[in-house]
């Protein structure tokens, strides 16, 4: 596989998964997500997420997404690309 496909496969899942994100759609943001997840913080710091089953994955989602609303995270257009990322963010 080519890296220019590669590039654009990983720029489609993040501009996906953002989106999701930003619509604060539940069930969009779980499809992005196989079983086993890991979280990166923007400031370095270790974050750890276990889950059981699709159903406890939806509920963590679910709480996820009340913090973002309590804390007013505003509705944005998603990154055009992977430059508009934190720099910590690994692709």
């Amino acid at each position: 596989m080519r890296s220019s496909k590669i590039t654009a496969d990983v720029r489609a899942f993040f501009t996906s998964c953002s989106t999701a994100f930003i619509r604060q759609d539940a069930p969009a943001i779980a499809r992005h997500f196989a079983d086993l997840v890991h979280v990166a913080s923007g400031t370095g710091d270790d974050v750890s997420v276990h889950v059981a089953n699709a159903v406890e994955w939806r509920k963590t989602i679910d709480r996820i997404l009340e913090m973002y609303r309590a804390i007013d995270v505003g509705r944005e257009t998603p990154p055009r690309d992977e430059s508009t990322l934190l720099p910590t963010t690994a692709i």
